[in-house]
């Protein structure tokens, strides 16, 4: 199991109704010490739909993760730290929003982690996960 499911949630937590529900497809870039999986909008894996009305913003620009860190990122293409409590993806790891470490700059969110590329949780490039908002 990932340990971001330790890390950021508190025993007991159950996210509320699904605000937004999107499909990610891994996709996977760079070599061993610098890997990342997940996606990046025009350069690696898919995420469906990428339109969103979260945080005031209209795309999903990034969701992956960074073996450099060892971190996870989660990137509007604008708007403000609201809008959403949980991240949950595939019904078993959430990230929190108010875990993570927010950059108003570059619109992003981002999870450090004890995650290997082994067991981080977007799998292997081409295995399908489930990402719901709420």
């Amino acid at each position: 199991m990932s340990g971001i499911l330790m890390t950021f949630v508190s025993s007991g937590v159950t996210p509320g109704p699904a605000l937004e529900t999107h499909t990610l497809t891994t996709g996977s870039s760079g070599t061993v010490g610098n890997r990342a999986r997940g996606y990046i909008l025009s350069s690696f894996g898919n995420f469906s739909p990428t339109a969103t009305s979260l945080s005031g913003a209209t795309q999903i620009t990034q969701i992956y993760y960074d073996e450099a860190g060892p971190s996870y990122y989660l990137k509007f293409n604008g708007g403000t730290n609201s809008g959403w409590t949980y991240m949950t993806v595939d019904s078993t790891t959430i990230f929190t929003r108010a875990a993570a470490t927010y950059d108003p700059v570059l619109f992003a969110w981002q999870w450090s982690t004890t995650d290997i590329i082994s067991n981080q949780v977007f799998g292997n490039a081409g295995t399908t996960h489930s990402i719901v908002f709420s």
